[in-house]
């Protein structure tokens, strides 16, 4: 089949923007929040909700990663966050008792 240059060049830019999007770069879609360990979202004061809308507020994107873990004895809820047009992923650390911002 040979291809009419128009129809060649839409063609072209099709395969090129899908090549460049992944099924998760839409923004829309957040990680759900998993347990470092069993038995620590029954520790936690801080519902899994309010912690994900404490670190949306902090930095506004998509969730790809989120945890309820212990560090350094404390239970924090973890979030990575891709922030549209950054580079960096934003990481976001909340206290699961008092739902303050650690880090």
């Amino acid at each position: 089949m040979v291809l009419k240059p128009a129809r060649a060049s839409l063609a072209l830019s099709l395969v090129i923007s899908c090549a460049r999007s992944s099924p998760g770069d839409d923004y829309t879609t957040d990680a759900t929040v998993t347990e470092g360990e069993p038995g620590l979202f029954a520790q936690a004061a801080i519902s899994r909700d309010s912690a994900v809308a404490i670190a949306k507020s902090q930095a506004q994107g998509r969730i790809i990663k989120a945890e309820l873990e212990r560090e350094g004895g404390a239970l924090v809820y973890s979030f990575e966050i891709r922030v549209p047009g950054e580079i960096a992923v934003a990481k976001i650390s909340i206290d699961a008792r008092t739902g303050t911002v650690v880090k």
